[in-house]
C-alpha cells in the first residue's frame, strides 16, 4: 500500500549466520530476527550476536583467531552431526580461555511461603507469573 516491495525468506539458522557474517556474497537486504533471546537458537549464537561475549566485540577484549574460528565453524554448519562436533570444541575452548566472568549488579530477592510453587526466573530476567500456583 505505500509502495514499499518485500520478498521475505525465511533461512535455517547457519545460513542466516552466514549471511550476515558476510561469508555467502549473494546476501543482499536488511536481516530481521525475533528478540527476547530467540536468536540465540544455537550454542554459539551469543559468540556471533553478543557485544559482550562475541568472538569480534566482547568487553573483555579478548580477541583470539581460535575463537573466531570455533564460532565462525559452529555457527555456520548446516549439518547438524558436524555442528555438535563442533560445539564440543567450542565449550572446551571457552573453559580453557575464560576470559570473561559473569558477574550481574542485579541482586533480586525473593521471599515466599512455602505454599507458593512454580516461582521461577527467565532468561529474559522476568518472572511468568501465570506460572505460580498456591499448594
Amino acid at each position: 500500500k505505500i509502495g514499499v516491495k518485500t520478498n521475505l525468506k525465511p533461512l535455517d539458522p547457519p545460513t542466516f549466520t552466514s549471511q550476515g557474517n558476510g561469508i555467502n556474497p549473494t546476501y543482499n537486504g536488511m536481516r530481521l530476527s525475533a528478540g527476547a533471546f530467540a536468536q540465540l537458537y544455537e550454542a554459539s549464537s551469543l559468540s556471533v550476536l553478543s557485544r559482550t561475549f562475541g568472538y569480534a566485540s566482547n568487553l573483555a577484549g579478548y580477541y583470539d583467531d581460535t575463537f573466531k574460528e570455533l564460532v565462525t565453524a559452529s555457527s555456520t554448519e548446516p549439518d547438524a552431526a558436524k555442528r555438535k562436533q563442533l560445539y564440543a570444541q567450542y565449550s572446551d575452548y571457552l573453559l580453557d580461555a575464560a576470559y570473561g566472568q559473569v558477574i550481574c549488579p542485579y541482586c533480586d530477592i525473593d521471599l515466599m511461603r512455602p505454599n507458593v510453587n512454580g516461582l521461577r526466573w527467565t532468561l529474559a530476567t522476568n518472572v511468568p507469573m501465570y506460572e505460580i500456583w498456591l499448594a
